[in-house]
């Protein structure tokens, strides 16, 4: 009798579980054909840090990049951080990582509002990126404010499970879908997102209609593809100007912090820029460019090009190259022709890191018969300069 009331709670418990897992799948599009059991490296790296989260009680919540699990993740993982958590649960991933055959970091803070973290192996160029978005401001849509302090705290709580990973349905959703339409983005909107557009259950409909107002129920009642596309952009600005009648002064408020934000991405987080000094450019740029997919893997964008002539790097290194990057971590390289004679290469990293007139490094590299060796010594070169400047939490 015992051991039968036993199992009935645990199925009981199962079933919670499962139903919550539900809740997210009816957000994004239904993946029961998924065949395989196979996990990659980057699932089981993921897992073993949310199993060290749980256990060290970070309050933390995924909301983007499970849509394909457990077969895959996403290109990254984005995840709601309690703010007091952040800093520890960062640590706590690195730690985890070099125990698990990811040894490497690379980390910023971006003045929108997240943490920026890729954590990768360089040998095979594996990584596994992760935003830990623990503040209110990178929810923002244009001049709306998404959420309060309170649902940030909620979302980072979560209200379900995935495997080892706490999940936030309503975070989920408002991420990917109601701030989606918000900003007239409707990439998503038949393939991970569903018609008709669901609501969860965990969604409060009265902060739904302040938010979305009558526009929002209009689109929600949408049957096709087709019929949201013909909604927009009128009710992207609709929906916008609705909210901003009832919040003018909040409003007015939030474009202001928005463009701080903005000057604060350009001068704080430009992008870096590797001058490399070759004997031969036109097999440099070949080289480079083979490197460009393998560091996208590890969310570094590689963009090589050949300069000629200081001029022309001074000008494009100054006000050309340094646009923030989005969302990767950018390096423009700038590769120059010159007589390198020394066979060894040679990396020098300039101390002032924010400067934005003159490059972050410079490497010096003579290319011989191995093309092989030598992409790897301007692989390695590249690596050291990004460990330099961007790792956290290093023995």
């Amino acid at each position: 009798m015992i051991l039968i009331i036993v199992l009935k709670k645990l199925l009981s418990k199962s079933s919670f579980i499962e139903k919550k897992v539900v809740n997210v799948s009816n957000i994004v599009s239904d993946n029961s054909t998924r065949i395989g059991k196979i996990y990659d490296v980057r699932v089981s790296l993921a897992e073993k840090i949310a199993v060290q989260w749980n256990d060290s009680n970070i309050k933390y919540a995924v909301v983007h990049g499970l849509e394909n699990y457990p077969q895959k993740l996403g290109r990254d993982l984005d995840i709601v951080v309690y703010p007091d958590h952040a800093e520890e649960a960062i640590k706590l991933a690195v730690s985890v990582a070099k125990e698990n055959g990811f040894p490497k970091n690379l980390i910023r803070w971006s003045p929108w509002g997240l943490f920026q973290v890729s954590l990768f192996n360089e040998d095979n160029m594996e990584g596994l990126p992760i935003d830990l978005m623990s503040t209110t401001t990178v929810w923002q849509a244009k001049w709306i404010s998404m959420i309060d302090e309170r649902d940030l705290e909620r979302f980072s709580k979560g209200d379900g499970c995935l495997g080892p990973f706490r999940v936030s349905t309503e975070g989920t959703y408002y991420k990917a879908c109601l701030r989606a339409l918000v900003c007239g983005d409707l990439r998503r909107f038949g393939t991970e997102i569903k018609f008709p557009i669901p609501i969860p259950e965990v969604v409060s409909q009265a902060s739904l209609d302040t938010l979305m107002g009558g526009e929002g129920k209009k689109i929600m009642a949408v049957k096709t593809e087709g019929e949201l596309k013909s909604l927009f952009p009128k009710s992207a600005s609709k929906i916008q100007m609705g909210w901003l009648r009832k919040n003018f002064i909040r409003g007015l408020f939030n474009a202001a912090k928005g463009l701080v934000r903005k000057l604060r991405l350009h001068i704080l987080t430009p992008s870096d820029v590797i001058v490399v000094e070759v004997n031969d450019a036109s097999l440099a740029e070949r080289m480079s460019k083979e490197l460009v997919i393998p560091f996208k893997k590890c969310f570094v964008d590689l963009r090589p090009y050949v300069c000629k002539g200081a001029l022309e790097i001074f000008w494009k290194t100054a006000f050309v190259y340094r646009r923030p990057p989005v969302s990767e971590f950018m390096v423009h390289l700038v590769i120059v022709q010159k007589n390198i004679a020394v066979k060894n290469h040679i990396v020098t990293i300039n101390n002032n890191l924010s400067s934005r007139i003159s490059c972050n490094a410079t490497i010096k590299l003579h290319i011989g018969d191995n093309l092989v060796a030598d992409k790897a010594i301007l692989k390695e070169c590249i690596l050291e300069f990004l460990v330099a400047k961007y790792s956290r939490y290093i023995d």
